[in-house]
């Protein structure tokens, strides 16, 4: 994409995704994590995907209208139907996903991943060297691959609805624990969707569209993390040890197992953006794009994929113990680092000032988590 739309075109590009970024962090606060949690119980187990799925409607619905309104302040209202379906489709697709992974089915999870994001890599990779790379066919892309996905994932998944399914003491467990994780990866969200929004009214959207790029670059990895952290949420609410000692010493096995198995091909391709990162550019952004400057950019941007991936490990064990005050913490702590910190940056040093902002965030988010987690394992 980056390759054939302008830095301000891609901008755009940049703000819609931020969109459908809030929305699918309010999904997993309030649906998909509490779905993988309670799916540890055998009492609460049954007809869980069918509630999680009646759940998704009015999320979609909402962050329809929110999608609307950014779209007529953008001035791109002929965006909205492929952007609303991607919406929809992808929110859907992650319910279903995550249906699978609460009942340990990683393995039928992955089938539909690989229609999803690997369709709308393969779909966008084939515009892009067809020179037909558009904002519009970018969504149409994501929305055709998402609800194909699902589509798919509804068959391995056969939703049963029963009566009282979508009555209020069904949906309450998931209130319980979502009411404060929506505030909680809210947070997180507002904190980084700072940095494009601070860029855009300081020093434009061409800034935005050179930070993109770069997130863009290292959250290639992304959906490896969020795989990893999901695993490991889904395995410790699966813990089935009275002994707390025992309970805790199994939680972090899982976490260490999972974080090291992710940790590797993540590794590797962060390794190769910092010994290489102008080739890495060149080729996401063809030689004579706009962004081959940002070489030392990418080198720092990598240490934000690092933070974040350990902060993703962390949250999957604090999740699961439904530890939401250690979250809030890490969360909350973060934010502060945007006045303190990434302001000042952006107002001195523009792109890269948002660059090591976005870093400090990640790692004192991480760093916090950590913290909690070592002072919960010795109380």
């Amino acid at each position: 994409m980056a390759r054939q739309l302008a830095p301000a075109e891609f901008g755009v590009f940049a703000v819609l995704l931020g969109v459908l970024m809030t929305a699918s962090t309010a999904h997993a606060s309030f649906i998909g994590i509490p779905l993988m949690v309670l799916s540890g119980s055998k009492e609460r187990r049954h007809g869980l995907p069918a509630i999680a799925l009646g759940c998704t409607v009015p999320s979609c619905a909402l962050f329809s209208v929110v999608l609307t309104a950014t779209l007529l302040v953008l001035g791109r209202p002929g965006l909205l139907l492929w952007a609303c379906l991607a919406l929809v489709g992808g929110q859907l697709q992650e319910t279903l996903r995550r249906s699978l992974m609460g009942r340990l089915q990683f393995g039928r999870a992955i089938i539909g991943d690989v229609v999803s994001y690997g369709g709308q890599a393969g779909g966008i990779l084939s515009l892009a060297a067809a020179g037909r790379a558009t904002i519009s066919g970018a969504f149409a892309v994501m929305a055709a691959t998402s609800l194909a996905a699902a589509g798919l994932q509804v068959w391995q998944v056969r939703p049963s609805v029963a009566s009282g399914t979508f009555g209020r003491e069904a949906v309450e467990p998931f209130w319980q624990l979502g009411r404060a994780l929506i505030a909680i990866n809210g947070i997180g969200v507002l904190t980084f969707q700072c940095f494009p929004w601070l860029l855009a009214s300081l020093r434009g959207v061409t800034a935005v569209g050179s930070f993109q790029a770069l997130y863009t670059m290292v959250g290639f990895a992304n959906p490896l993390m969020l795989a990893v952290g999901s695993i490991v949420t889904a395995r410790v609410a699966h813990i089935d040890e009275a002994d707390p000692e025992r309970r805790r010493t199994l939680e972090l096995r899982a976490a260490r197992r999972y974080g090291i198995l992710g940790g590797a091909p993540l590794a590797l391709y962060s390794g190769a953006l910092l010994v290489a990162p102008g080739f890495a550019l060149r080729m996401f952004f063809g030689p004579s794009s706009a962004y081959r400057s940002l070489v030392p950019d990418l080198r720092i941007f990598v240490l934000f994929s690092a933070a974040q991936y350990l902060y993703f490990v962390l949250a999957g064990v604090l999740n699961a113990r439904q530890d939401t005050r250690s979250l809030f913490r890490a969360q909350a702590t973060s934010a502060l680092a945007v006045p303190l910190v990434t302001l000042p940056l952006i107002l001195i040093a523009s792109l890269r000032g948002a660059v090591v902002g976005a870093v400090v965030t990640a790692a004192v988010r991480a760093g916090v988590a950590a913290r909690r987690m070592v002072q919960r394992e010795a109380s």
